[in-house]
């Protein structure tokens, strides 16, 4: 009787199994490039080692860098730009680097990044960034909207910047930088808290959490920049792309009118492929030489 219960079961299992080895062969995950959408440049697989990922986008080891990160697709995107570009346009990166985010520009108005934006289209595309990578975040607290007080678990949203003497490498989240939180606008409209991080260890509570292995390689690419030069990185942090489809669909959320202030620095560097100059006027991100109030 158990002889023939077992020849009854094995004859139920073995079809389930091989099922599930045809599905596996069928959805077999490739080496392939991102084809999401919003990536139109073929980008290597971020299993193959760095430096033919580097070889391949054209860039170097201590290239300037840039970062976005988009919290409802939960993705941060590495940019870089060539030295021989950059060389070419020396304008677009800023001189001095920022304590807290906050430094004072040629506009004489407050600032996030100091820097001299491109004033025309052929000076901008001499100095632009090429995507090299787009790393899932491992793990992120909080909802769509900026971080408001110390405590709230809250990830914030708006321009920052990050000097080398933010970058942490005996962080208890493996390796570490602070962004910058709170900068200038910020603290003009009375939002606390501190030490938000892009860290390692996969663990948020208001932070930008990666795995260990992708940290090491965001860490290690933007620290090299700053030996190599470059005073400071930009990193942009947006709910979502901010293109006219996802604001309509956002556009009955608290933070809407927030959001269309952070877009012209969205669409900037969308154009250019080159960060903005942000300053701050009237408790207002505004793009330098804007004369909006």
């Amino acid at each position: 009787m158990l002889k023939k219960y077992r020849l009854k079961k094995r004859a139920l299992v073995l079809p389930l199994i091989l099922i599930a080895l045809l599905y596996a062969v069928l959805h077999k995950q490739e080496p392939m490039t991102l084809t999401h959408s919003h990536y139109s440049t073929m980008l290597p697989d971020l299993t193959l080692p760095l430096q033919e990922r580097l070889e391949a986008r054209g860039v170097t080891k201590g290239d300037s860098v840039f970062i976005r990160i988009f919290k409802e697709e939960g993705v941060l995107e590495l940019w870089m730009r060539p030295h021989r570009q950059a060389n070419a346009c020396p304008a677009t990166d800023a001189a001095g680097q920022p304590d807290d985010t906050t430094a004072t520009n040629t506009t004489g108005q407050t600032g996030i990044t100091p820097a001299t934006a491109p004033t025309g289209q052929s000076s901008a595309s001499s100095a632009e960034f090429r995507l090299f990578a787009v790393y899932p975040i491992c793990a992120m607290s909080g909802t769509l909207g900026p971080k408001l007080k110390q405590g709230d678990k809250q990830a914030p949203e708006g321009f920052y910047a990050v000097g080398l003497r933010q970058f942490n490498p005996n962080s208890r989240f493996h390796l570490s930088f602070n962004i910058g939180y709170p900068n200038s606008y910020d603290r003009a409209h009375g939002r606390t808290g501190d030490f938000i991080m892009v860290h390692g260890n996969c663990v948020s509570a208001g932070c930008f959490a990666m795995t260990d292995r992708y940290i090491e390689e965001i860490y290690g690419l933007a620290e090299a920049a700053l030996l190599s030069g470059q005073p400071f990185f930009r990193i942009h942090i947006f709910p979502f792309r901010l293109d006219r489809e996802n604001l309509e669909r956002h556009a009955d959320s608290v933070w809407a009118e927030f959001w269309q202030m952070l877009k012209p620095g969205y669409d900037y560097f969308e154009q250019y492929k080159t960060p903005p100059d942000i300053i701050v006027r009237d408790k207002k991100y505004l793009l330098s030489g804007n004369s909006e109030d």
